[in-house]
């Protein structure tokens, strides 16, 4: 099943934490990664969507905050910098189109954190 990986990173994100990041993501058919609008060029995104060769999708925070009711692990505080309560579920989950469903929740990795989404095969 192709997965969607939703991505939200930090100033403070390294290499090492992009890595650590793709090691969970090995056992998985990743068709793209997500994020809020303005991370497309972010470098660690970038390295990261080349090694895996996979494009990267991008929604506004309006887009994700509509995802809020189907978020496992949603947070004010990410609210209050971003506009919308979760990046990384979000994304991930706005990414896989209707009926996305959340693989993994959102895992810190240093600074950034990844969420999986995917659709039921039918």
């Amino acid at each position: 099943m192709p997965v969607f990986v939703g991505i939200g990173i930090s100033s403070s994100a390294t290499t090492g934490d992009m890595e650590k990041a793709l090691e969970t993501l090995e056992k998985w058919n990743v068709a793209a990664f997500s994020t809020l609008e303005g991370k497309e060029s972010n470098g660690l995104i970038l390295s990261a969507l080349k090694r895996l060769s996979v494009p990267l999708l991008t929604f506004s925070s309006e887009e994700l905050e509509t995802m809020t009711c189907f978020l496992k692990n949603p947070s004010d505080i990410v609210f209050q910098h971003t506009g919308c309560h979760g990046v990384a579920e979000a994304a991930a989950l706005a990414a896989s189109g209707k009926g996305g469903i959340l693989l993994i929740e959102k895992t810190k990795i240093g600074g950034l954190t990844i969420a999986v989404a995917g659709r039921k095969e039918e």
